[in-house]
């Protein structure tokens, strides 16, 4: 969880950011992670338990930070302005005491056309008449067309979770379906259709955590896109969506 935060008093500025805000008191994501979110819609004030040095400010107790990031090796970065492309790794998560979020004016979270939507899948995991369908759509939870904001990070889990389940999947066209069932060939046929044939693949996360997801990643062979569901413990409510690509999945919608 994030240290002691004015989080909950900002919810109802818009949709985009009281999901991001919701998702910041689960474990989907990692502390690190949820400042590298939230830093997209927020300047983050921290207070310190001592002194750190900040690149260009030198020791504070106080500092707003413009942005924070997750380098490709995986450690919390910070920059100095909130379009920057390069910064500087955190190394005082454990000396926050206390944290403000700040909203920043919204940006344009609107595709400038079709091509950059598109940009945004993996065909691998979608066809492009379904990218198609989606672009002509409306989202069911702001009703307008679907943006950036709609677009989600995985988390630490999911993103363990995708890594088996790309060891057994190929495409959307290419089902590794053999009778029994086996490792190498994971997909089941399906019961369900009387009419056609399915197979379907699935890998799932359990969580041990009250406060935790279960996560589902499947493929059904009769639908244009993989399937990405994160529940809460034991129960049938939680977060829908379909893969975009490894990394991110579109929010669909919330149960």
């Amino acid at each position: 969880m994030l240290p002691e935060n004015n989080l909950p008093i900002l919810i109802g500025i818009d949709p985009i950011r009281d999901s991001v805000i919701a998702d910041a008191f689960t474990d989907q994501l990692t502390p690190q992670e949820n400042l590298a979110r939230l830093s997209k819609y927020f300047y983050i004030k921290a207070f310190f338990s001592e002194p750190v040095f900040i690149k260009d400010k030198g020791d504070v107790i106080i500092h707003l930070f413009h942005l924070f990031f997750i380098s490709t090796m995986g450690s919390l970065c910070y920059a100095n302005r909130s379009n920057a492309r390069k910064g500087f790794v955190f190394h005082f998560y454990n000396r926050i005491k206390r944290l403000e979020f700040i909203n920043k004016e919204p940006t344009s979270l609107e595709f400038k056309s079709y091509e950059h939507f598109k940009k945004k899948f993996d065909l691998r995991f979608i066809t492009e008449d379904a990218i198609k369908d989606l672009w002509n759509s409306k989202s069911s939870q702001h009703g307008g067309k679907y943006n950036k904001g709609d677009f989600k990070s995985i988390g630490k889990v999911g993103k363990g979770l995708m890594r088996r389940f790309l060891n057994n999947f190929v495409n959307i066209h290419e089902p590794k379906k053999e009778y029994p069932y086996s490792k190498e060939y994971p997909y089941s046929k399906s019961n369900a259709w009387s009419d056609q044939e399915v197979w379907v693949y699935s890998e799932r996360y359990h969580t041990h955590h009250h406060s935790g997801r279960d996560i589902t990643i499947s493929h059904q062979s009769n639908a244009p896109h993989i399937f990405y569901s994160s529940e809460f413990q034991n129960c049938g409510n939680g977060t829908y969506g379909i893969l975009a690509n490894e990394k991110t999945y579109l929010w669909l919608e919330d149960d």
